[in-house]
């Protein structure tokens, strides 16, 4: 099975990128890694090439970013690849090779779309109260880590691209709707997305969660590991642990 880990890279170097990188390499995937960014150093370049990392210029930074960057991705999507994961570079990292599947694919959050503001705004504002009202107590899908095989895919970019609105706020609109049939999981099982776990919704605050580790792995309470961890970067004490678990740039 040929596959393809996709992100974005702009405005990033070796030193942002390598817990991504490392992670994914030191973890069992020696598939294809595509990074579309800007101007790089050639010290970034060379690490690229130590890792097999398929690093590739645009000319133009996606404006505005979160909607902008998904019409980048249609051109590597069609280069043949039987799957894909499209997933953020910044705050990603993985700890054990992806599960490769067909169809849309996406992972949920630990919170209900009503109880984050920004979320809200998200669907509310483009696809008005009545869509809002029908899936407001459905968890929030998240946008930074989405896979499947690459029609699927590309029918997330140009949905995403053909809406004026937060790609997040599309993709919720989109699978809850069933306008793109998705295959929807719940937060840990593939992807633990970590931005609102430990949030406190009636103070408004993170007061954080007490993470676990097993044999150097994030684990779920119940000792399950996911093979992918996101937004590890909203806790402070995760950075530290993965940084020192990958952030050191040889492979």
């Amino acid at each position: 099975m040929k596959t393809c880990i996709l992100g974005i890279a702009f405005g990033m170097d070796k030193s942002s990128l390598c817990v991504f990188v490392n992670s994914a390499r030191r973890n069992g995937y020696d598939g294809d890694i595509v990074l579309l960014g800007d101007v790089v150093s050639d010290d970034t370049r060379r690490y690229f090439v130590d890792t097999g990392v398929d690093f590739r210029e645009s000319a133009m930074r996606p404006a505005p970013f979160f909607r902008g960057r998904w019409p980048l991705y249609i051109s590597v999507l069609r280069e043949g690849w039987d799957s894909v994961l499209i997933a953020d570079s910044r705050d990603v990292v993985f700890q054990e090779t992806p599960v490769w599947e067909s169809g849309l694919n996406v992972t949920e959050e630990s919170a209900a779309i009503w109880q984050e503001g920004y979320n809200t705004e998200w669907i509310r504002k483009p696809w008005g109260d009545d869509v809002f009202e029908r899936i407001k107590h459905y968890p929030i899908l998240c946008a930074g880590t989405v896979w499947g095989d690459p029609d699927s895919l590309m029918r997330l970019c140009e949905f995403i691209r053909d809406h004026d609105s937060m790609d997040q706020g599309s993709l919720n609109y989109a699978a809850r709707e069933r306008v793109l049939p998705a295959t929807i999981y719940p937060n840990g099982e593939k992807v633990w997305t970590l931005g609102l776990e430990g949030y406190d919704f009636v103070k408004q605050d993170m007061v954080g969660f007490p993470p676990m580790f097993v044999r150097y792995k994030l684990v779920l309470p119940d000792y399950h590991v996911p093979p992918i961890v996101h937004q590890y970067d909203r806790h402070p004490n995760l950075v530290t642990m993965f940084k020192e678990l990958y952030g050191y740039e040889k492979h």
